[in-house]
């Protein structure tokens, strides 16, 4: 069971695709992904990394990392100084738009978290259950975390799905005033998604721990299979991961 610990989403991310290349099929199992440190005030990424991948990933027609990081938590539309029902509202007035996009038309995580399993009278908002349940007292860990798989809209026999990837996410209250976020992947593609998919669970954690009145301390990906989906593009980077 691998495991890899950085501070820097950048160094993390070359590191994961740097070990899943030297395994049969470019995969690695039950790899485990932290990303430490996250109180303290350094920085993220490596412009230079996280410049090359973007301009890579637009050339070979995939979504830039920031738009896989708003699938998980839409940064842009959340202000802190507003109630968090302005956030939710604001996403699902949006919604028409976001589900035209042909990759969004099953749902997206963020979606699945506040109106599980769709947008019908009887969805549950997860994440305003974790907030003020904790808010009131509860401590129970496995209350504190939402599911994302839908088995009666996800699960199929079709060989290709995409959407979700992400099956489960915990928000972990630790030491004294600390939230550990920790998501769970069947199978992480770590060219198109990984990189976005841990800025968007960064992001994500803020959120939850500024309104459960935490910090965010951590961040913890496990992905059961973490595969490198484009082999051939990932080249340039492993000589990146090699001077780390």
């Amino acid at each position: 069971m691998p495991e890899i610990t950085e501070g820097c989403v950048s160094s993390v991310w070359l590191k994961a695709i740097q070990l899943a290349s030297t395994r049969p099929r470019k995969e690695a199992s039950n790899l485990t992904v932290n990303i430490e440190g996250l109180t303290a005030a350094t920085s993220l990424e490596d412009a230079t990394i996280r410049a090359a991948l973007d301009q890579a990933l637009e050339q070979n027609d995939n979504f830039s990392v920031s738009t896989v990081a708003n699938t998980i938590f839409p940064a842009s539309l959340w202000k802190a100084d507003l109630p968090r029902a302005v956030l939710f509202e604001r996403y699902l007035k949006l919604w028409p738009r976001i589900s035209k996009v042909r990759q969004n038309r099953r749902g997206t995580y963020f979606q699945r978290m506040i109106s599980y399993p769709d947008l019908s009278e009887s969805a549950f908002n997860q994440l305003e259950f974790i907030i003020s349940a904790y808010s009131t007292g509860t401590r129970r860990r496995s209350a504190l975390q939402c599911g994302i798989l839908a088995p009666n809209i996800d699960l199929n026999a079709t060989p290709f799905q995409g959407f979700p990837c992400m099956q489960q996410v915990a928000f972990l209250p630790e030491g004294k005033n600390g939230l550990r976020i920790s998501a769970l992947y069947p199978m992480h593609y770590l060219w198109a998604r990984a990189y976005g998919n841990y800025l968007g669970l960064i992001n994500l954690g803020r959120f939850m721990a500024f309104e459960m009145g935490l910090e965010l301390t951590g961040v913890t990906c496990i992905a059961l299979i973490a595969k490198v989906d484009e082999p051939e593009l990932v080249a340039p980077f492993l000589e990146a991961a090699d001077a780390i």
